[in-house]
């Protein structure tokens, strides 16, 4: 019978596992002075640890005649495994059982769902194309406003300039008849004729100015 205070540890097999490159280990150990045997296994996946585990309780078994109790090892991963598989299998049976009463109502309850999300898609398609041309209409109006806006600026500020001359050129008339009346009673003629020129190159250049 195995001593359970001298076991093979399973981090043993797992080493000889793999510096050696097997998928599967099984170890027995006897040691004569104590008539002790143990036995260990390890496997590189969890299918594999589950065959060489099923090998190891028959070896037990079979060839060491231990105890049947002695003789139903299962590694941790394997039990890990088998209640996953449970709960899976747990969840799939309680999944089917609400689903199930469900069922016949699916296909009704379908079609009127997509019945109303059709209806609804057409409402939103209509709301759109109305908000659409509502958008088309303003953007057309706002248009007109901004070229009304821009002739009535240019307008506005072509009287601008138009003013601002007829004023400049009354000032200059006003400056020759004072030039003319100031320079006659000096009987200076060539004065005035200068005084005149420089008055009128003056207004020639304001033009130029306005037009650039």
């Amino acid at each position: 019978m195995e001593n359970k205070m001298k076991r093979i540890p399973i981090k043993t097999a797992r080493e000889i596992a793999k510096s050696q490159k097997f998928n599967q280990i099984l170890i027995f150990g006897w040691d004569r002075e104590g008539n002790i045997t143990s036995v260990a296994t390890y496997g590189k996946t969890v299918e594999d640890c589950d065959q060489i585990a099923q090998a190891g309780n028959w070896f037990k078994k079979k060839a060491l005649h231990w105890p049947e109790n002695e003789c139903c090892a299962e590694p941790s991963r394997v039990k890990k495994l088998k209640e996953k598989i449970k709960n899976l299998q747990d969840y799939i049976t309680l999944s089917n059982e609400i689903v199930k009463p469900l069922i016949p109502l699916c296909p009704a309850k379908a079609r009127s769902l997509l019945d109303k999300a059709t209806e609804r898609v057409k409402d939103m398609k209509g709301e759109l194309q109305e908000k659409n041309e509502h958008l088309q209409e303003e953007n057309r109006e706002l248009n007109r406003m901004i070229e009304v806006a821009n002739t009535t600026y240019k307008l506005t500020v072509k009287d601008i300039n138009l003013g601002e001359h007829i004023i400049k050129l009354q000032t200059a008339l006003d400056e020759i008849e004072k030039i003319s009346n100031e320079e006659c009673e000096k009987g200076d003629p060539y004065t005035a004729l200068t005084r005149i020129d420089s008055v009128i190159e003056s207004v020639k250049e304001n033009k130029t100015c306005q037009e650039n």
